[in-house]
């Protein structure tokens, strides 16, 4: 119901997107609004965020009403129930037995990692908000903590769920920085619900969990943007190829690659395959003529503008480039070649 509800609405969203974008005195307008808010809010953030202190100190909060901690309870069971019975079908239909002939990949990987991922947030902010304020002050609460620890175990299992689903996609044709980001976002969530199970085990308040939470977000984008991404995709799918799997060609066929991942597609110039090896050569040919044309264009704009990465590349792939001229020359058959290319590797896209 919810995948059709949000469905639906993003289509009408992006279908009617046109009629929603202001015009620019609006959007001015609105920065400067926001300029004068930040800068009225700031005190308050600062101390929310740096100044507060983060034990939380339960005999500061009122008990509260009885009508709470059954209510924690009923809550916490039921959701030990329906994610028993949700692990029961995951393990039973997906990791036990193959996946029917004729199912979508791209729906078992995209509706079932994601939906999955939203159930581990949506957890982070549940415990998050049971186990604070004066409901630590009360004498039941150990058998409260025993019921979020095994929620907590379940909803460990279903992150390895998750990553599962993750990894049939991957398998099935290849890896795409997309499913990189993908990966990488299951890891954060996760690692924010150990975070509100550690808030939990010591007693430790909001403030302390926002600060944590923004850490591992930050720490996440920086591991991603240090990583060399193109590079390890691209490898991933090469290997592929090479051992006999053409599946991951839609990868190198319909996503661009960046400089560090073009120099691994050398390793497909003496692939078996025809289809691949002509794709890869014309590929090739149109990399090096952009990277050729950036190259002159970035010496105009001076130092600032110098990538080493894609010098290194244009000097690498340049002295093989004997092994493409004919598709460097001629960009009506290099054209023809990328189409071919294209459509041989769609077979995989899913």
């Amino acid at each position: 119901v919810l995948k059709d509800f949000f469905g639906e609405w993003l289509k009408n969203f992006f279908e009617n997107i046109k009629t929603l974008i202001p015009s620019w005195s609006q959007i001015l307008f609105w920065g400067l609004i926001l300029w004068s808010m930040s800068g009225l809010l700031y005190p308050r953030i600062e101390e929310f965020l740096f100044r507060k202190k983060e034990t939380m100190d339960a005999e500061q909060y009122p008990l509260p009403p009885d009508h709470y901690y059954p209510a924690f309870r009923n809550i916490l069971c039921s959701l030990i129930l329906l994610f028993a019975a949700y692990l029961i079908f995951e393990f039973y239909y997906l990791w036990c037995r193959e996946i029917p002939k004729g199912f979508r990949y791209s729906e078992y990987a995209h509706q079932g990692a994601a939906w999955l991922t939203f159930a581990l947030a949506l957890s982070t902010l549940v415990i998050g908000l049971i186990f604070q304020g004066g409901i630590l002050r009360d004498s039941r609460l150990p058998f409260l903590k025993k019921l979020a620890w095994i929620w907590s175990l379940e909803n460990l299992i279903l992150a390895i769920c998750a990553f599962h689903r993750t990894q049939i996609y991957v398998h099935y044709n290849g890896l795409s920085r997309m499913r990189v980001v993908a990966v990488f976002g299951i890891a954060v969530v996760v690692a924010g619900f150990i975070l509100v199970v550690l808030k939990v085990a010591w007693q430790k308040n909001f403030i302390w969990l926002v600060r944590r939470h923004l850490w591992a977000l930050a720490l996440t984008i920086l591991l991603y943007l240090l990583i060399p991404v193109d590079y390890f995709v691209t490898r991933y799918n090469v290997k592929q190829i090479l051992s006999g799997n053409p599946a991951p060609a839609v990868q190198i066929a319909v996503h661009p690659i960046g400089p560090d991942g073009c120099l691994v597609l050398l390793d497909l110039l003496d692939c078996p395959d025809e289809n691949v090896r002509e794709g890869v050569r014309a590929l090739l040919a149109k990399i090096q003529r952009k990277l050729e044309e950036k190259a002159s264009k970035n010496k105009k704009l001076g130092w600032t503008f110098f990538q080493l990465a894609e010098i290194n590349a244009l000097e690498s792939i340049s002295l093989r480039s004997d092994q493409w001229k004919y598709y460097y020359k001629y960009s009506e058959y290099r054209q023809e070649a990328l189409q071919t290319f294209d459509s041989y590797g769609r077979k995989w896209y899913d």
